[in-house]
């Protein structure tokens, strides 16, 4: 700084302290490593263009999606995505052209403090459907941590995030319906002279509804579904 300030940023003798502080003799290559094991995934990449606001994001494996549940997929990004210690992060987002296929991407945050692999949230709107290994299907966009308390220095108490994720600080929440609000329909069912009534659930949100054996007749014909039955909450028959 008192090299600067003397003689100038431009100077002869502030190139020369710059030279020697950055020179190859004195930074060996355990330094350089140590250095670059620093810089996260959006440093020491490049994007696609000039341009291109996001970076793309590869699979590292094959994946074929079988039916419309959500599959995390693993990529080649690793946290974090700046440098350690920065107050940038990033949002993984899907293609454009993943989405013109069919495949939807999960939009999700990628804390600055996350040191773990990135993982991809993705589903199928018309399974099956395969994505191949080193498929460039989502990019994160660089997003910087702007709130109060981030621009004071971490307190040692405070909890990292480092290679935990997906509800690793809250907890899980799953899709529940309580049975007991949904109202009750007495209907009647017939075939030929003999008829059972029920009173079946209503507004339950499945499109079909399963009788009990027990109520049903046995000189009534049974068939067997050519497809899986998805009851409410996720269960096949």
């Amino acid at each position: 700084k008192q090299t600067v300030a003397t003689y100038g940023i431009r100077s002869e003798a502030a190139r020369n302290i710059i030279q020697y502080v950055f020179t190859v003799d004195v930074l060996c290559p355990a330094d350089c490593t140590s250095i670059a094991s620093l810089l996260g995934f959006l440093v020491k990449n490049k994007p696609a263009t000039w341009g291109s606001l996001g970076m793309d994001v590869a699979t590292t494996v094959e994946v074929t999606l079988q039916d419309k549940e959500v599959t995390l997929v693993p990529t080649n990004v690793c946290g974090p995505m700046y440098s350690t210690n920065s107050l940038i992060g990033g949002l993984l987002l899907g293609r454009s052209s993943t989405s013109q296929q069919g495949v939807i991407v999960i939009p999700g945050v990628i804390d600055a403090d996350y040191t773990g692999q990135v993982k991809i949230m993705v589903y199928a709107l018309q399974p099956p459907v395969t994505i191949p290994k080193r498929n460039t299907i989502a990019q994160i966009l660089a997003f910087e941590n702007i709130l109060p308390h981030r621009q004071q220095p971490r307190e040692p108490t405070e909890k990292q995030r480092k290679d935990k994720g997906f509800g690793s600080t809250g907890h899980d929440v799953f899709f529940t319906i309580d049975m007991k609000n949904h109202p009750h329909k007495r209907v009647q069912l017939q075939r030929g002279s003999h008829c059972i009534v029920l009173e079946p659930m209503l507004d339950t949100g499945a499109n079909i509804s399963i009788i009990n054996r027990i109520y049903w007749p046995s000189d009534w014909p049974l068939q067997a579904p050519s497809t899986h039955i998805l009851g409410v909450g996720g269960m096949k028959i």
